[in-house]
């Protein structure tokens, strides 16, 4: 607190006055200021507001960002059922396990354009007919993996070097059993649920596109426990089936939504559910 004193222009004192902070001088008006002392009480308080709130800030970040990837897989659960209505329930495919965000015309490139799930579903996902321009669909795209992804090199002519924030399982499981039953047995297990562009098994058929035989998809009605098998989850080098993808540098080392142990993982099932699924890494 500083004693001031009010005057005239001639100097001559009228009453004393209390103000905080005042700067007074004789031959001129007052001047407002703050003391060193009320600068450092005030820069001392918004560092504990800080300290508060960025915390506070952060959680809602990642809250946001795995809602946004939860409403990404629901998004897919929605064009994956559409699209087993309008084909005979059979599933999108073939395509890779890994769920990439381009797709365009280009069917004469080796599996080309064949081999992506946005290829079978952007009239569901609301993208555009393929064209020579690459389209993007923004539903495979999970914010939180985004932020952990690293730059992939240039892609030298090839467009699957590059990051994805989904990927497939290559078994679904429908006998439960301690090593998976091939689907070529009655009620077996199925592989690559979705197909597989570049992986061709005569026992169960195959279909021809281009000049490529390729393995076909499943039929939703062969999945015995649709509530229990997995369509597709986050990606990340902790999940088996992105070891030796052409993606594998450059997607996150470990869960984009948690700590490596335990692991969670946002899954979307072939019912078309939803959920965070726990795991030990």
């Amino acid at each position: 607190m500083v004693l001031l004193e009010s005057s005239r222009e001639d100097g001559t004192l009228l009453h004393p006055i209390y103000h905080m902070g005042l700067r007074h001088n004789k031959n001129s008006r007052p001047i407002l200021a703050f003391t060193l002392i009320e600068l450092l009480v005030v820069i001392a308080i918004i560092a504990i507001l800080a300290g508060l709130l960025l915390p506070a800030l952060a959680k809602a970040k990642q809250k946001a960002h795995k809602a946004k990837c939860m409403s990404n897989l629901k998004e897919f659960a929605y064009a994956i059922s559409m699209y087993t209505a309008d084909n005979k329930d059979f599933l999108p495919g073939p395509s890779w396990l890994g769920v990439y965000s381009t797709y365009d015309n280009a069917y004469t490139r080796p599996y080309g354009d064949y081999g992506r799930m946005v290829w079978y579903l952007y009239a569901y996902l609301g993208g555009r007919a393929p064209s020579a321009t690459p389209q993007v669909i923004r539903a495979t795209i999970c914010p939180a993996s985004q932020l952990l992804w690293k730059v992939p090199p240039p892609a030298g002519g090839t467009a699957f070097v590059t990051n994805i924030s989904y990927v497939g399982v290559e078994w679904v499981t429908n006998q439960h059993g301690a090593a998976p039953v091939p689907s070529v047995v009655p009620g077996g297990d199925i592989r690559f649920a979705f197909g597989r562009p570049d992986y061709n098994v005569p026992a169960e058929g195959s279909i021809t596109m281009g000049a490529y035989n390729l393995m076909p998809p499943s039929k939703v009605t062969k999945i015995r426990k649709p509530s229990d098998a997995i369509a597709m989850r986050d990606a990340d080098q902790k999940v088996p089936e992105t070891s030796g993808g052409s993606y594998t540098g450059w997607i996150p080392a470990f869960p984009a939504h948690s700590p490596q142990s335990p692991a969670y993982r946002n899954v979307l099932f072939i019912d078309s559910s939803v959920r965070t699924v726990r795991s030990q890494q």
